[in-house]
């Protein structure tokens, strides 16, 4: 009798196990794809862009700047700042000249833009998180000798492991044949500069999530190098 009795349970919890459905593991149809959408910025003041201004974002918003020693005419200061696309507001910072260059004075990554100028102090860079409270940081000049802005042409690079600023002499002859670079591993004080031999004039930099390249070219050729550390 016992043994019937478990049979019959048996029985029972195979029958009501049996008729439970087991979960799905499809995922189902995909979504369609949606393409983005771009929609008109209702600026409050007018923005200039062409190849006299330079753009930069970062997680605070946006940055322009001037190319140059003086700004083209326009409804802007030299520089200009928005945390969203739409306000905009002049934030050239005081007391600073900006410096000619063969490639960017602006660049953003993270919680900070960076902008390269000339202030009392030399070759400067200024960091802002807000786009209206800068940060003045001056570059180390060593044996370097730098008179004035027109002595040297510099451009910028911001990654995750941080931000150089590359500089080439702009006299003819160079008093270098190559670049300097200043590198700062968070962005607030740079050491340096660096001597990095190659061609020139034209010189560009990049921050990536290895570190840098750096790139260089004549009218003898071209070479690309690329550091982790944005010294070596």
């Amino acid at each position: 009798m016992l043994i019937k009795l478990v049979l019959a349970v048996a029985l029972v919890l195979t029958a009501s196990c049996s008729a439970t459905p087991a979960p799905s593991t499809s995922p189902g149809p995909p979504k369609p794809f949606e393409p983005s959408k771009w929609v008109k910025s209702a600026l409050t003041i007018p923005i200039p862009v062409g190849p006299d201004w330079q753009e930069a974002g970062w997680d605070g918003g946006l940055l322009m700047a001037a190319v140059g020693f003086e700004a083209p005419a326009g409804s802007l200061d030299e520089v200009a700042t928005s945390k969203d696309g739409h306000d905009w507001r002049a934030s050239t910072p005081v007391r600073m000249t900006l410096l000619g260059c063969e490639g960017r004075i602006v660049a953003g990554y993270g919680t900070a833009a960076y902008l390269v100028g000339w202030t009392s102090q030399g070759p400067t860079v200024r960091r802002t998180e807000d786009g209206e409270r800068w940060e003045t940081i001056p570059l180390g000049l060593g044996d370097l000798k730098v008179r004035s802005p027109l002595d040297l042409w510099v451009t910028v690079a911001a990654g995750p492991r941080g931000v150089i600023v590359v500089g080439t002499d702009s006299f003819t002859p160079p008093h270098y044949q190559g670049v300097y670079v200043w590198y700062s591993p968070d962005g607030r004080s740079f050491g340096g500069p660096v001597r990095v031999s190659g061609p020139q004039p034209v010189v560009v930099a990049q921050g990536t999530p290895e570190g840098f390249l750096l790139g260089m070219s004549d009218n003898a050729g071209s070479m690309l190098l690329s550091s982790e550390d944005g010294v070596h």
